[in-house]
């Protein structure tokens, strides 16, 4: 008995993305888009892909340096300006990392 080796194509590891995201592993979803765009770097629909996963797992600046070029590039690519203004929403939305971004103050010198 003889098994057969499927060679992996750009569309299946997108498609494996998709799926992933379907099932909440942005983790998954990311790795695969990964391996899409190593296939087709140019892939706009595996970039934006890509993008969303980011932001699902929390980094959305990483999102904005996949997107900003990706619409710059391609204005009208409606999916990207979506992803690029989410992206910019969850950026907005994460709580500041140290004291430097933090109001006058405000952080943890200022807590009781």
């Amino acid at each position: 008995e003889r098994s057969l080796e499927v060679e992996p194509t750009y569309r299946a590891q997108y498609m494996l993305g998709l799926v992933h995201e379907q099932r909440g592993d942005w983790r998954a979803a990311l790795a695969a888009h990964d391996v899409a765009l190593a296939m087709q770097p140019g892939a706009s629909e595996a970039r934006v892909r890509r993008a969303l996963a980011l932001v699902e797992l929390g980094r959305p600046a990483e999102a904005l340096s996949e997107l900003e070029p990706l619409v710059a590039a391609e204005p009208q690519n409606q999916a990207a300006r979506g992803a690029l203004a989410r992206a910019r929403i969850a950026l907005r939305e994460e709580p500041p990392t140290d004291d430097a971004a933090a109001p006058s103050g405000v952080g943890a010198a200022a807590l009781p």
